[in-house]
C-alpha cells in the first residue's frame, strides 16, 4: 500500500470519527446541556460548526489532495469558506449568523490542520525519480 493510500484511509478514517462525535455531540450533548441548564459556555449550539469543518477538513483533503505536498490553499480555503458561510447564512435564508460559530470554526480548524500536517508527515511519499 502506497504512502497516499494510507494517507487517504487515515484521514478518511478521521472524517468518519469526527463525524460520528459531531453527530453525538448534537444528538446526546445538547439535549442534556439544555434539560440541565449546564452552562458550556454555548459549546452545545457550535458543536454543529466546530465538527463540520474538522469533518469537512479531513474528507475533502482525503478525496482531492494526493500530492506529496500538503496542499494548504485548499485547507486554508475550506477554513475561510466556512467563515464566509456563516456571515452569509442569514443573506441566503438557511440559518441565523453567530459569532460563536464564527469562533467554533476557527478552533475546530486549528485542531483539524496540526493533526492533518501530523498525518502528511507520517506517510510521506517516496522522492521522485527523475
Amino acid at each position: 500500500m502506497t504512502a497516499a493510500t494510507k494517507r487517504r484511509l487515515l484521514l478518511l478514517t478521521g472524517g468518519a470519527c469526527a463525524y460520528a462525535l459531531t453527530e453525538l455531540g448534537r444528538f446526546s450533548y445538547r439535549p442534556w446541556v439544555r434539560a440541565t441548564g449546564v452552562n458550556d459556555y454555548g459549546l452545545a449550539e457550535s458543536v454543529g460548526s466546530l465538527g463540520g469543518v474538522v469533518v469537512s477538513l479531513f474528507i475533502f483533503l482525503a478525496l482531492f489532495a494526493s500530492r506529496r505536498r500538503i496542499p494548504l490553499g485548499l485547507a486554508i480555503g475550506l477554513g475561510i469558506g466556512a467563515v464566509v458561510y456563516e456571515f452569509l447564512q442569514p443573506r441566503l435564508g438557511s440559518g441565523t449568523f453567530d459569532w460563536r460559530d464564527v469562533l467554533a470554526i476557527i478552533i475546530g480548524f486549528s485542531l483539524a490542520f496540526p493533526a492533518i500536517w501530523l498525518v502528511w508527515r507520517r506517510f510521506p511519499d517516496a522522492p521522485q525519480v527523475e
